[in-house]
């Protein structure tokens, strides 16, 4: 596995876990009965070094309500 296969399986990676976090975030919010739909919402993950002291990457999701 080259490095470019290694930081796409990472970003890969990052982006089903942010997603997972959306469909969770709504779950808890459609359990009491509110409609996602009012909330405007981004997820961000940044991607660090070994040393936790720098971003190398960020990668977010975002859903607005749309007019």
């Amino acid at each position: 596995m080259s490095k470019d296969d290694d930081d796409e399986s990472l970003d890969v990676l990052t982006m089903r876990a942010l997603v997972a976090a959306r469909d969770a975030f709504w779950k808890v919010l459609e359990a009491d009965g509110n409609d996602p739909a009012y909330w405007d919402i981004r997820f961000t993950a940044w991607q660090v070094d070994s040393s936790f002291t720098h971003r190398l990457a960020r990668v977010e999701i975002e859903r607005e309500v749309k007019e």
